[in-house]
């Protein structure tokens, strides 16, 4: 819709798309958490809508969980791809790219 967002629904719903993720809790600080996340499905902002859903919103994420910040105020989200493996849908050649995060701006302190 205007509101540019997404959210869970019961499989149901009438439009409703499964959305399927899988996730790994990599180290724990606190109240913070590294996650690594592998998506089965593809889904308009489906990690953030998926993890805000389970009550593990992203660190910064403004839209989808607001812990701590002024809603609609921007502030970055700590959130980044480090692997994409996708196959061209018209040339089916599979495409790998892995790129770990350089300035290490989603360690836990």
């Amino acid at each position: 819709g205007k509101t540019n967002t997404s959210r869970v629904c019961e499989p149901s719903e009438k439009d409703a798309k499964k959305a399927i993720l899988n996730y790994e809790v990599l180290k724990v600080q606190e109240e913070k958490c590294l996650v690594r996340v592998k998506l089965d499905t593809g889904r308009h902002h489906q990690i953030r809508v998926q993890m805000s859903h389970m009550g593990c919103p992203i660190l910064g994420d403004t839209k989808y969980g607001t812990q701590g910040v002024e809603k609609g105020m921007w502030q970055q989200i700590a959130l980044c791809a480090y692997r994409l493996e996708f196959v061209h849908p018209k040339t089916k050649r599979l495409y790998k790219q892995n790129e770990p995060p350089l300035d290490g701006s989603f360690l836990l302190y």
